[in-house]
């Protein structure tokens, strides 16, 4: 188990922001006064949000984030959410971390002292927490400050990534190599992960379906309760209500990135995973693929490991072909555990 010290070496600008965040948060209501709704027609959702109460937009997946135009010199949020961390990036630069101190409905200032004018915020979900739901209820800004149409729409091209702790990018800016799980949230950054950065490169809307420990058959322990066709269909990633309407946002590419926690899960104690296991994540994963095709018709479908992920999505969308990696083939290199899984 780390000591604080060890946590504070690790992610320290973390650590600092949390420390004076109270202060900050304390002074929301006398900076920031004017309540803009959630379901203000300018606010843009990323991600998968359930919006069926539209006071109250909730969120449990990775990868979910609010954008918004404004006037003013200042502007807050009032949100439930002590789990997560989000990265506030204010006229498109990165400005902090926020983190919120309050499990229940609280106002936050994220920003102030602003030139009057219009401004532009981005904030962005930087880790998966999981077994929890989360709120927005809207934005706080200045007496006499409005929300403003946003300037350009929404990117046209759409990825969906779908995996595990790779695909969220659990800790990658942890200088410690292991950690107590809840210690990852404040130095994962999803911004800096394979997938947006993929997203990124191609000026792509991304949906993350992804969580961590998760496999197609079972997540790392051997759970098999815990897998991600199950999960699939959720508008929130740890509920089985309400269900993803997947009429709203379609995309072009779906990656999926799982098979590690599978091995885990499945693999004996000598390291061997049996001709019946082998055969039903084998099993698994062509429903699951039927399951993506007949949730988006005529999708392009990446399924790989996320060593190969990255460049694989890209030579995709640069070259405008369908690149199929079948994982079952035995001349194309693998890593000995999905050789295991396979059954060879």
């Amino acid at each position: 188990m780390k000591t604080i010290g060890n946590f504070i070496k690790a992610c320290p600008r973390a650590f600092l922001f949390t420390a004076l965040f109270p202060f900050i948060a304390s002074h929301s209501a006398a900076l920031a006064t004017k309540f803009v709704p959630a379901n203000h027609p300018h606010i843009q959702y990323w991600g998968r949000w359930d919006l069926s109460d539209s006071l109250h937009a909730k969120h449990s997946w990775p990868g979910v984030a609010l954008y918004a135009e404004f006037s003013g010199t200042s502007i807050g949020v009032r949100m439930a959410d002590n789990g997560n961390y989000y990265n506030v990036y204010l006229d498109g630069t990165l400005h902090h971390i926020f983190h919120g101190t309050a499990a229940e409905e609280s106002d936050y200032l994220l920003v102030d002292s602003l030139k009057a004018g219009k401004h532009t915020l981005l904030l962005t979900k930087r880790n998966c927490a999981q077994n929890k739901i989360y709120s927005f209820s809207g934005f706080l800004l200045d007496e006499g400050a409005q929300l403003l149409p946003p300037a350009s729409a929404m990117k046209t091209h759409k990825i969906e990534f779908i995996g595990d702790s790779f695909t969220v990018a659990e800790g990658n800016e942890a200088t410690v190599l292991s950690m107590p799980w809840e210690e990852t949230f404040p130095v994962t950054n999803l911004d800096k992960g394979f997938a947006v950065i993929v997203a990124r490169h191609f000026n792509a809307q991304y949906h993350i379906t992804a969580r961590s420990g998760i496999g197609m058959v079972t997540d790392w322990s051997g759970d098999h309760t815990l897998n991600m066709p199950d999960r699939f269909d959720r508008a929130l990633m740890d509920a089985p209500e309400p269900k993803w309407d997947f009429q709203r946002w379609a995309p072009e590419l779906v990656v999926i990135c799982l098979g590690l926690n599978d091995y885990s899960g499945l693999k004996d104690q000598a390291g061997n995973v049996s001709g019946e296991n082998s055969t039903l994540y084998r099993k698994r994963y062509h429903e699951f693929l039927a399951t993506i095709r007949r949730a988006y018709p005529g999708v392009n479908i990446l399924a790989g490991m996320m060593s190969v992920s990255l460049a694989s999505a890209i030579f995709i969308l640069r070259s405008s072909i369908i690149f199929r990696m079948d994982m079952w083939r035995t001349d194309i290199p693998m890593w000995p555990h999905m050789k295991k899984l396979r059954g060879n």
